[in-house]
């Protein structure tokens, strides 16, 4: 007979899982409207190729996206994008020094109000 396990744990690992969902839907929504914005084939994105400069600069862009505009946590977000933690933190430091450029910052705002809720 399997022990009973704890409801409170029950509920956090119902909690976790549902984080790790969202994360992974929100993910790929700005993984696609990064790809979108940049004029890249959307049917590539699946393919891990980390010598294809502009999808990893997709990529980048999209997990600093889902972290700052849907304000999800980075490990969640990592997992999404099948890399470790370290990795989604070092894309968001990299991003951010990315909009110090007023053209890039400007896309990044427009993107941002696109993935966003209304105002």
């Amino acid at each position: 007979m399997a022990p009973a396990r704890h409801p409170a744990n029950q509920a956090r690992q119902v909690q976790r899982r549902s984080c790790e969902l969202l994360a992974r839907a929100v993910y790929k929504l700005c993984l696609i409207q990064v790809a979108v914005e940049h004029g890249l084939c959307v049917v590539d994105l699946p393919a891990r190729r980390r010598s294809n400069a502009p999808l990893h600069q997709v990529e980048r862009l999209a997990i600093y996206l889902a972290v700052t505009v849907f304000d999800l946590p980075r490990r969640s977000v990592a997992k999404a994008a099948r890399v470790g933690r370290s990795s989604a933190c070092r894309s968001c430091h990299e991003v951010e020094d990315l909009r110090e450029d007023l053209a890039t910052d400007a896309m990044i705002e427009r993107l941002g109000a696109q993935l966003g809720p209304p105002a």
